[in-house]
């Protein structure tokens, strides 16, 4: 049976008054500001300003110097779909992420040792489930609302900080499968890819999972690390809606995850090109349905490997502060008989201090491409007519200072869904971002 798919047809009406903020607030910038730096009276220090941020930050550093370090960060954000998917329209969401981190040293006098604890309030309705239908979450924010724990633990550093151990409350997303360069983007799919989010209920933003990570950095260049954790997080909607779930029981399974990384990082006035580059696999021991028939497979995992590498160092640029152009790639794969996404692959590029007397902001263009398995059926049984679903996202963000940043956005999404039933869609939408 063919399918005609409509060609989507931009609107620009839709996009003029999403992005027009963004560039007011470009042009209102003095053209010799610096993203990250704070205008001041240069006759009046920090300490004595007027300016509540500032007095803010000075508080917050003065707690940091004794060992007791508070975050705060608020991402707020509209996307509308403005040409295909499932109907045009629009929604706010935002996210409140406050964190709290003790150097037990400072704080204790235990040697070594750190305690985190970070919570979540992710409220408003984005829009993949309401106009677009995507597979993977359009937002990378977008969670079920409600006020709830994310991380918890305690680490234990040793042999001059070259080992650690952590264990509580724990999210893969911050270890392990994460490319610097991908970090920019918003569609979740730069996050953690199909290959986990889709084929297991894994320890991802917003739910984490009791577990243990233990981390060995032999020289400045290298690095291994292992986690294991509880196989089932509990569901964010469901019966883990706070974060509290804290589930050890033999139904869950386990899921274990090793990953290890080589780091290029030039010292100052080296010509060489930085970069990373890890290689690493996961595996689950609950139990998986086959995609075709239905029978349980015991135990399930995957393979990947992440590459972050510079290509252009502009002048200027320091080991610390790089300007100039980057790429990143990710590609991984799971067996197709027992997981819906059985090869994803990305690659895109990033470009910091693209523009003029803005050292910090960073342009970046991103495609992915995420395979679904052949093997799986319609209700109906017969086989489904397609069997993917690609990204592309081109977006911008403005360090305008050292705690606010501006975010357009812009995406087009190919074959919502995967399975040919929704037509591609284009997405545009802004981002805010607070922190301290």
């Amino acid at each position: 049976m063919n399918i005609r798919r409509a060609t989507p047809r931009f609107r620009f009406r839709f996009i003029r008054p999403i992005f027009a903020s963004g560039a007011l607030l470009l042009a209102l910038m003095p053209a010799g500001s610096h993203a990250g730096d704070d205008p001041q009276p240069a006759s009046t220090p920090a300490s004595a300003s007027n300016d509540p941020f500032v007095k803010f930050e000075d508080q917050i550093k003065a707690l940091g110097d004794k060992g007791v370090l508070f975050q705060l960060n608020y991402s707020g954000e509209y996307f509308a779909d403005i040409s295909g998917g499932m109907r045009r329209g629009g929604n706010y969401e935002g996210l409140l992420t406050l964190a709290l981190t003790l150097d037990l040293k400072k704080v204790a006098g235990w040697d070594g040792a750190t305690f985190y604890a970070s919570a979540l309030y992710p409220h408003g309705d984005g829009i993949t489930n309401k106009y677009v239908g995507d597979y993977n979450m359009l937002s990378n924010i977008d969670a079920y609302d409600s006020f709830r724990l994310y991380e918890l633990w305690l680490e234990q550093k040793s042999g001059d900080d070259k080992l650690s151990i952590r264990a509580g409350q724990l999210v893969l997303d911050n270890y392990f499968l994460v490319s610097d360069n991908a970090a920019l983007f918003i569609n979740s799919t730069f996050g953690v890819p199909g290959i986990v989010t889709h084929d297991f209920t894994a320890p991802t933003f917003p739910a984490g999972s009791l577990g243990i990570r233990l981390r060995y950095d032999p020289s400045p260049s290298f690095y291994l690390q292992a986690m294991v954790a509880d196989g089932d997080p509990g569901a964010q909607d469901g019966n883990d809606r706070h974060g509290v779930l804290f589930d050890l029981s033999r139904s869950s399974g386990a899921m274990g995850f090793a990953e290890a990384g080589y780091v290029v990082k030039p010292p100052d006035g080296n010509a060489r090109l930085g970069g990373s580059y890890k290689i690493g696999g996961f595996y689950s021991t609950s139990f998986y349905p086959d995609n075709s028939s239905g029978q349980l497979h015991h135990g399930d995992g995957g393979v990947y490997a992440v590459i972050d590498q510079q290509l252009y160092r502009a002048p200027g640029s320091t080991k610390d502060a790089f300007q100039g152009l980057g790429a990143f790639g990710r590609i991984g794969y799971a067996p197709d008989d027992r997981n819906p996404v059985f090869f994803y692959f990305d690659t895109g590029i990033n470009y910091t201090g693209l523009l003029p007397n803005r050292p910090k902001d960073n342009f970046g263009v991103a495609f992915s491409y995420e395979k679904l398995s052949d093997k799986l059926l319609q209700p109906t049984g017969l086989p489904v007519p397609s069997h993917r679903e690609n990204v592309l996202e081109a977006t911008y963000l403005a360090n305008l200072n050292n705690w606010f940043s501006l975010q357009p956005d812009l995406q087009y999404i190919v074959n919502p869904g995967g399975f040919l039933t929704t037509r591609n869609a284009v997405v545009a939408g802004i981002r805010f971002n607070i922190s301290f």
